[in-house]
């Protein structure tokens, strides 16, 4: 009776530890968080007429910066509008990894092939926190993205950047339609 309580038991612990496992790879997969297009006014008023075309890549250019410390996904750029939208998530532990004061604001720039003299702050910033990680919207206006390479540069505040690839300029399109709910947003409905 007593091996039957504790095996039983074992395989509870066991079952337990894997469900852990699996949702905290469900958690950091998730791609869905601020991935739709943010209704500016510079996107709005390039929908204005109903039609648009949004630029979206294959895959994404990277799944996390080198070092770990963030990844960029959900690239959208929009060509009438000249305005590119991308998100980028980052875990809280960044602050102890770091060594900051909890909260401490990171400062994210758009770089054109990796050269620094073009590090270009976002015009909005849009924000949320899910579970462990925080999210950030990044809006760019005047954004012409031709034959280059682009990046997403993260200020650690240690004196460093981390650096995750955005966009290769060899990584191809496809269709990006937008969905019923994009499609109100940007004629201003709720």
């Amino acid at each position: 009776m007593f091996k039957k309580i504790i095996t039983t038991f074992i395989y509870a612990v066991i079952l337990i530890l894997c469900s852990m496992i699996i949702l905290r790879c469900c958690a950091n997969s998730d791609r869905s968080t601020l991935a739709d297009l943010y209704p500016t006014p510079e996107l709005m008023a390039a929908y204005a007429d109903g039609e648009m075309e949004v630029l979206r890549l294959e895959e994404n250019a990277s799944e996390i910066a080198p070092d770990g410390y963030f990844i960029a996904y959900g690239f959208r750029y929009i060509p009438e509008a000249r305005q590119l939208q991308a998100t980028v998530r980052y875990n809280e532990s960044n602050w102890e990894y770091l060594e900051l004061p909890e909260g401490t604001a990171f400062d994210f720039y758009l770089c054109r092939n990796e050269d620094e003299t073009t590090l270009r702050l976002p015009d909005l910033i849009v924000e949320e926190e899910k579970s462990l990680y925080r999210y950030a919207k990044l809006v760019w206006n005047e954004v012409d993205i031709g034959e280059d390479n682009w990046q997403i540069y993260m200020d650690r505040q240690d004196g460093q950047y981390s650096i995750a690839p955005l966009r290769y300029v060899e990584q191809e399109y496809r269709p990006y339609k937008l969905s019923g709910g994009e499609k109100g947003q940007l004629r201003g409905k709720n």
